[in-house]
């Protein structure tokens, strides 16, 4: 669409950013593409001079541009500079912090997942640390407020205080940039694999290829675990060679445009690297989105993956960033996915998994009074089990929270807290 591309540099150039619809109107009727741009320029300079606030013009277009991509759908949006470096920066695995995950076990907090080379790996903290302090502030059990505490300004510093077996540690980490390829794995004892992304950023296939090739170096896997719980998607480039491993031929994906038009075709094809003969269930949630829905849907179409969880985001639209002279960008809905069959996912219609089943849920704290007395007023520990079920299946929704998956320990140690994963290790078995 040239002439949108066009548009966009126009009214930016010339203040204008807002009045698609006069534009559009206009094109339609035959007139010139840029009619109704006086109009448009009128209105902005009319803000600037009377509105009640003094507002600089790139203000005035700053706002016009978030109105005008606000109401074509929920995924086109205006990204000013800082925050589309900030999105560009993610899209490639750069982050800023400590690179710790951290995740509550029971009524603790603990070290989940450390980035290679991440500042707190480099300064000593290991995975499954309890957190016990941050700058000398106790944790107890309050993940988001410790999660929190971590961040800052690159450079600063921050006194992070773990316990590991039985013994208090204290290391003082410096907030910094690191590079994050969220993909990591390990494997049971019987040769289950699992293997999880977290986003489909700039060398996640490669990342993908390296784990797998590393969990077969420690004996022939059984069955593999592909966790895409909590993936926003990311780069389609990164995403379709992954489900390529995985499939000896088949559409992936295919993108189409405006009129239907045929985009783009990605199709499986052999090769050395592919997994073929071991069996695959793949981990969704209502977080599974885009890419994410791309890989999963299409191991799904073309039978060779059980889904199991949750129904996914429902997101089958591709967006495109176009640079804005100022710094900015505008990321637009493109086109849409279809996988085999001409399957489109959408809000409506989202993957749905072949193994429904929910996530554990944290009760709220009038909850857990509840349950703390009836274990305490019921001696027998089989009726204790039994009214504490009864208690969780009436108490209302917006009294539990869903966990999110669970990454510290063993995959046997986290099956315990996390149905879902258990669920996939038993149909692996």
């Amino acid at each position: 669409m040239p002439w949108a591309a066009g548009l966009v540099a126009v009214c930016f150039s010339a203040g204008l950013g807002a009045g698609a619809a006069v534009v559009r109107t206009a094109h339609a009727q035959g007139a010139s593409p840029y009619a109704g741009l006086e109009t448009l320029a009128r209105v902005l300079t009319t803000v600037e001079d009377r509105y009640l606030e003094d507002l600089p013009l790139e203000a005035v277009v700053h706002r016009s541009l978030e109105g005008l991509a606000s109401k074509l759908d929920p995924w086109t949006v205006y990204l000013p500079p800082e925050r589309w470096r900030q999105v560009h920066a993610a899209s490639v695995g750069q982050a800023t912090g400590v690179g710790a995950r951290l995740e509550r076990i029971g009524d603790r907090v603990v070290v989940g997942r450390l980035v290679p080379d991440g500042p707190a790996a480099l300064a000593g903290v290991q995975e499954g640390d309890t957190v016990d302090a941050v700058d000398g502030e106790p944790i107890g059990d309050r993940v988001d407020a410790a999660a929190g505490a971590l961040q800052g300004e690159i450079g600063s510093t921050v006194e992070l205080t773990v316990l590991r077996n039985g013994t208090s540690l204290t290391r003082t980490l410096t907030r910094d940039d690191y590079l994050d390829v969220p993909v990591w794995g390990g494997r049971s004892d019987d040769g289950i694999g699992w293997v999880r992304i977290g986003a489909f950023v700039r060398g996640s296939s490669g990342r993908v290829d390296r784990v797998l090739a590393a969990l077969e170096d420690e004996g022939e896997l059984r069955g593999l675990i592909l966790d895409l719980r909590d993936n926003g998607g990311g780069l389609l480039d990164e995403a379709t060679p992954i489900a390529d491993r995985f499939l000896a031929e088949g559409l992936v994906v295919e993108t189409r445009g405006r009129g239907d038009e045929v985009l783009s075709t990605f199709r499986a094809g052999p090769a050395d690297t592919d997994i073929l003969d071991i069996p695959l269930v793949v981990l969704i949630d209502g977080d599974s989105a885009s890419a994410a829905e791309v890989v999963s849907g299409a191991l799904q179409a073309l039978g060779r993956a059980q889904l199991v969880g949750t129904p996914s985001y429902g997101k089958g639209f591709v967006q495109r960033e176009f640079l804005l002279p100022e710094g900015g960008a505008l990321r637009l809905t493109v086109s849409r996915y279809l996988l085999h069959g001409e399957r489109g996912i959408t809000r409506d219609n989202p993957l749905q998994p072949d193994v429904s089943v929910q996530r554990s849920s944290r009760p709220s704290p009038r909850l857990r009074r509840l349950r703390d007395a009836l274990r305490a007023s019921t001696p027998d520990v089989d009726a204790q089990e039994a009214l504490i079920a009864d208690l969780m299946a009436t108490a209302d929704d917006d009294e539990t929270t869903p966990d999110p998956p669970a990454f510290a320990g063993t995959l046997e140690e986290r099956a315990r807290r996390d149905p879902q994963l258990a669920r996939a290790l038993r149909l692996l078995r």
